[in-house]
């Protein structure tokens, strides 16, 4: 059973299969068996990166975390034991020769991303999930190839990994939106390099501080480092795009508890934000109660 992401016993944090394999060969990862599920509140499953001391030219399917052994059983409450996904290894290896591209699917409720589950994203050619659809190659010329790579994508964090995934071409992987149809490029809004912002959909992103005006506040405020500008009535309005987040909400939701120790401490993260910014006196980004539309990297 591959899972997506895991608590590292090393790094104290949790982090996804892509994020450990780029830690080991930065040497801030060392035991492949240093992790443990995070499927539910009460699962301490003991798990391996496969994978994890792997070139990315190298992969015969990417970094993913597996169950250690019978001893470290997952609980009947995990996520993980719920929503079972079994991919099977894909044979032979992967020709350096070849350029990936993909076609994927967001899948979301009407707030944007959901709860993730059991998002597995291999290059298989099909899952008992059903996330992958299918799986083609073909040639763009006598040089090159291009592997083709259809998948849903349930998660704003594995979204993220493609992008940052040294596996795709941004430029012509699409990821489809309802009927709408984006390339990974112009998906994904760089708030460090752009400064004109619209109301458009998109994944914001940027380097950012969270702060807490005051003690007895219910909520922190997430600053973008950059300023921006949009267009109202004629005059250009600039400010810092920011993100109000309720303390308590940082608590339930396990993908976020990490901005915690970022708080008041001035120190940037990158944080990614999928949704539309709201344009009036200020640039805000509201979350209207989904937390799984936010992300932060370090």
């Amino acid at each position: 059973m591959s899972i997506e992401t895991a608590y590292s016993l090393e790094l104290k944090d949790v982090i996804s299969a892509l994020e450990a394999n780029q830690y080991y060969r930065q040497g801030k990862l060392h035991d492949p068996r240093a992790f443990s599920c995070i499927g539910s509140d009460d699962c301490n499953a003991q798990l391996t990166c496969a994978n994890l001391s792997k070139l990315p030219n190298e992969w015969i399917v990417p970094p993913y975390f597996k169950q250690s052994s019978d001893l470290s059983p997952h609980s009947s409450n995990c996520d993980y034991v719920k929503h079972k996904a079994t991919a099977k290894n894909q044979k032979g290896n992967i020709d350096s020769s070849l350029i990936k591209t993909g076609n994927f699917n967001l899948i979301l409720d009407l707030d944007g991303f959901s709860k993730p589950k059991a998002d597995n994203l291999t290059i298989n050619g099909k899952t008992n999930s059903g996330s992958i659809t299918s799986y083609t190659k073909k040639s763009v010329s006598s040089k090159n190839k291009i592997q083709q790579k259809n998948s849903d994508i349930k998660s704003l964090r594995k979204l993220v990994d493609v992008y940052q995934s040294e596996d795709y071409d941004n430029s012509t992987t699409k990821v489809n939106i309802n009927s709408s149809s984006f390339t990974l490029e112009k998906l994904f809004f760089n708030l460090d390099s752009k400064n004109k912002i619209k109301h458009q959909q998109h994944i914001y992103f940027g380097k950012a501080t969270i702060y807490e005006r005051k003690e007895e506040d219910k909520f922190y405020i997430i600053e973008f480092s950059t300023k921006h500008y949009h267009i109202s009535k004629n005059k250009a309005v600039t400010d810092k795009p920011s993100i109000m987040v309720f303390k308590d909400q940082l608590q339930k939701h396990k993908h976020l508890r990490r901005f915690e120790k970022y708080v008041s401490t001035g120190n940037t993260f990158t944080c990614y934000f999928f949704g539309y910014p709201e344009l009036q006196k200020y640039i805000n980004f509201k979350l209207h109660n989904n937390y799984y539309n936010l992300f932060l990297r370090d």
